[in-house]
Parts: structure tokens; C-alpha cells; sequence
């Protein structure tokens, strides 16, 4: 009996002490769910459908560029001036060719002329007269060939300065298109960035609730989610200002934008730096200052033809005229009604008394001559320096291009990565979080560089005179 009580002791004890320890032993601590892999999934391909990752495309079509730049040609009223001024100039031209042939004119009177003794009602006092001249000026001193080289000056700076501010306008609408698909970009980003960030929240959220997580990593989500809602903000504003400000340019109606359903330029691949197709600007073949040079000649035209007025004038002048007195009265084409007369003149004629107005004209002309020279002289230091500095901006935008793109391909490569040891439980899910905040990052200064670098090559091809037969191809 003895020993069966001490082998029950013996064999309850262990028991009774495992039973114990494992009362007093603190629980296991719970396990982190595994990644929630589809959502990272979801995250590359939501990225890798906005973001250019290993070849960019090739440059866009320019179709609807050139839409804007046709309904900008029809519809502006800065070019619709332009042009009227030089179809102004033109007919000014053919004016004072015109001078310089013979003119033709002729005169009829007739109504009620009293006889040479008042007698009333006497008999009909009805009177009709006709007067035929035809006059020739072959002679005045230089004036007209003056005024006709000054006319021809004018028309041809009237003509560059319309291609000029034609092309001047389609490059402040090519660059507001620019500005416009740049704004659409980053909201198509945004809208991206918020879908990721939504379902980082959503799983950042359901980890705290359950204890995995802490509230210091949701509130990191959530302030992320508040500067993308001012960010999303800002582009939205930006859209329908630069909607605005692309309708002011193009002289159009709200309709006609909307029917054109601008979709926006995506961004592609550029040309390397040193490709060639930037070759420097000449000052010498800018538009700009053959403008200034026509202005200046004209200028000068303006002081010949104030001396010209200043000093004797000489003129040879013909006329030949047809007389025809009373001709309601009389059928007859002869007799004292009926004469013709002819005249070849030498006219000399001078001014030697105006106290001082023709002179004060002569020195007014020199000095608004030596203004518009001084005026040429500073606008071509300014254009030189505009076209130097445009050409340093467009190298600086090129190597700008390459290293974000550089950049992006850098963070898109550190993201892979992350996102496969996340896959693998090497990293946290708050470093998967910054690394795609960088990349997103680095996507958007490529798409900055993008926009800049092609406002640019817009400018550069407005300053060689391209930018219209580009846009606008026959």
C-alpha cells in the first residue's frame, strides 16, 4: 500500500508542476501578418503605368499643338492687327506709286445761274458746265521717289513685324500648352500617388486597430495624405488657370477649347546635349533687328525728306483741259463755252519766311533719327544677351533632363528593391512608404525638367524663325 501511494505522488507531481509552469508562463507574442503583397503589387503597377522606368517614348505628336496654333492664327486679335497694319503699308505703297503716273479728272456743275441782268421771270436760266483735265508732275525735287523708298521700308518692316508677332504669339500658346499638359501631368500623378497612399492608410490603420502598429505610423500616413490634398489642390487651381490664360492667347471662346478636348503633351524622349540640333543663334539673321535696321532707315528717309522741304523746290508739271460752258443750253462743240487749254510749267518755289517752322521740322527728323538710332542700339545688346542666356538655359535644361531622368531611374531601381526585401520581411513597411515617396518624387522633377526644357526648344525655335513652319507644316 506504501508503495503504491508513493509512485502516485511520483507521477502526479510532474504533471502538477507542468501544469504551473505553464499557468505562470507569459503567452507567445502574436505574429505579424505576412505583407500584404497584392497591395505592393498594385503599387508597381500603378506606378510603372504613369512613370517612364526604362525607355521613354518617343516625342508626341504635335497634332494638337498644331490645331491651337491654326485656331490662334484665325482667331487672335493681336494677329489680325498685325496683319491689317502691313496690308495698310502696302496700299500706302501702291498710293505713291500710283502718284507718279498721270492722273485723270473730270468736273461737272449744273443747276440754276443768273443771267447778267436781273429779269425775272425772264428767260431760262439753267446752266450746266463740264471741265476734263488730266495733270502730270515729272518733276518734284526727289519727293515722291523719297517718299516711295520710305513707303517700301515700311512694308517690309510692317511685314516682319506681323511673322514676328504671328510667331510671338504661337510661342506664348505653344508655351501655355506646355504649362497646361504640365499641370494635367501632375494631377494624373496625384491621383496616383492618392490611390498608393489610400491603400498604404487603409492597411497602416487596420495593423493599428489590431495592435502591430503604432499611432505615430498612422499619423505619418495621414500627414502624407493631407500634403498630397494641398498638392492635388494647387494642380487643380493651376488647370484652370492655365485653361484661362490659353483661351486669352488664342483670342477663342470656351466651346472652342473644349471642342478640341485637349488631352495634353506626354512626356517623351529629347534630344541629347550636343545632338547638333542647337546651333547657335545668329543676331545678325534675327528678325528683330532687321526690324530695327528698316525703322532706322526709315528714320532716315524722314530727315532727306525734311531738308528737301527746307530747301527751294523745283517742279515740272503738265496739264491738258476740255471746257464746256452752258452745255445744257447748246449743242454746239465749238464757239466762246467750248475751249481747250494745255500747260507745260516750270514751278520754282521757295519758302523765305515761316519764322523758324520748316528748320525746327529739319531738326526734329535729325533728332528723331538719332533717338530711334540710340533705341536700336540698346534693344540689340538686349536681344544679344536674351539669345547668349537662352542658349546656356537650354544646355542647363538639357543636363537637367538627364539627371532626373537619371534620378528616376535610380529611385525606381531602389523601390524594386525595397519592395522585394519588404516581399521577404528585410525592411519595414515605413521605408517601402519613403522609397515610394521618392520615386514619385523623382518622377515629377523628370516631368518639371521635361516641361522646361521643351518651353525652351519652343524659344529657341521662335528666335531662328522655325517655330511657325513647325507648327504649322504646308
Amino acid at each position: 500500500m506504501k508503495i503504491l501511494i508513493v509512485l502516485l505522488f511520483a507521477f502526479c507531481t510532474p504533471l502538477s508542476f507542468a501544469k504551473t509552469k505553464a499557468k505562470s508562463a507569459p503567452p507567445p507574442p502574436p505574429r505579424e501578418p505576412a505583407a500584404p503583397q497584392r497591395d505592393s503589387q498594385e503599387d508597381v503597377e500603378a506606378l510603372d503605368s504613369l512613370i517612364n522606368s526604362a525607355n521613354p517614348p518617343p516625342l508626341p505628336e504635335k497634332d494638337e499643338l498644331t490645331k491651337l496654333a491654326k485656331l490662334m492664327i484665325e482667331k487672335s486679335p493681336t494677329v489680325r492687327v498685325a496683319l491689317e497694319s502691313w496690308q495698310m503699308a502696302q496700299l500706302s505703297t501702291k498710293s505713291t506709286q500710283a502718284k507718279m503716273l498721270p492722273s485723270a479728272n473730270i468736273s461737272n456743275s449744273f443747276g440754276k445761274k443768273g443771267p447778267d441782268r436781273w429779269n425775272f421771270p425772264g428767260p431760262s436760266n439753267d446752266y450746266g458746265s463740264l471741265l476734263l483735265s488730266m495733270n502730270e508732275v515729272l518733276y518734284d525735287n526727289g519727293a515722291t521717289l523719297n517718299t516711295l523708298e520710305q513707303n517700301q521700308k515700311a512694308e517690309e518692316r510692317l511685314r516682319l513685324d506681323f511673322e514676328y508677332k504671328r510667331d510671338q504669339q504661337l510661342l506664348a500658346v505653344a508655351q501655355a500648352y506646355m504649362d497646361l499638359s504640365q499641370s494635367l501631368q501632375a494631377a494624373q500623378l496625384d491621383e496616383a500617388k492618392r490611390k498608393i497612399l489610400g491603400r498604404q492608410y487603409a492597411f497602416m490603420d487596420s495593423q493599428f486597430r489590431q495592435g502591430y502598429k503604432s499611432r505615430r505610423d498612422v499619423l505619418r500616413l495621414e500627414s502624407a495624405m493631407r500634403r498630397l490634398q494641398l498638392d492635388t489642390l494647387s494642380d487643380e487651381t493651376n488647370i484652370v488657370v492655365n485653361r484661362t490664360h490659353l483661351l486669352d492667347l488664342l483670342g477663342a471662346k470656351a466651346e472652342d477649347l473644349e471642342n478640341l478636348k485637349i488631352k495634353g503633351e506626354e512626356t517623351g524622349a529629347v534630344e541629347e546635349p550636343g545632338s547638333g540640333t542647337d546651333a547657335p543663334l545668329k543676331l545678325e539673321e534675327h528678325r528683330r533687328l532687321k526690324i530695327l535696321r528698316s525703322r532706322e532707315q526709315e528714320a532716315d528717309i524722314g530727315v532727306r525728306l525734311a531738308q528737301r522741304d527746307y530747301w527751294p523746290q523745283l517742279k515740272l508739271q503738265s496739264d491738258a483741259t476740255y471746257t464746256n460752258d452752258n452745255y445744257l443750253q447748246s449743242n454746239a462743240t465749238t464757239g466762246p463755252n467750248v475751249f481747250w487749254s494745255w500747260d507745260a510749267l516750270v514751278v520754282v518755289s521757295w519758302t523765305i519766311w515761316d519764322w523758324g517752322i520748316k528748320h525746327n521740322t529739319l531738326q526734329t527728323a535729325r533728332v528723331a533719327a538719332t533717338q530711334q538710332a540710340d533705341k536700336n542700339a540698346q534693344e540689340e545688346l538686349d536681344l544679344d544677351m536674351t539669345l547668349k542666356q537662352l542658349m546656356r538655359t537650354l544646355t542647363e535644361f538639357k543636363t537637367s533632363l538627364n539627371l532626373s531622368y537619371e534620378l528616376m531611374t535610380l529611385e525606381r531601381q531602389n523601390y524594386t528593391s525595397l519592395e522585394n526585401d519588404y516581399r521577404s520581411g528585410k525592411s519595414g513597411y515605413l521605408d517601402l512608404i519613403t522609397s515610394i515617396n521618392d520615386y514619385v518624387d523623382a518622377r515629377s522633377r523628370f516631368m518639371t525638367a521635361y516641361f522646361n526644357l521643351r518651353r525652351q526648344k519652343l524659344a529657341y525655335e521662335f528666335h531662328r524663325g522655325d517655330l511657325f513652319k513647325n507648327l504649322i507644316p504646308e
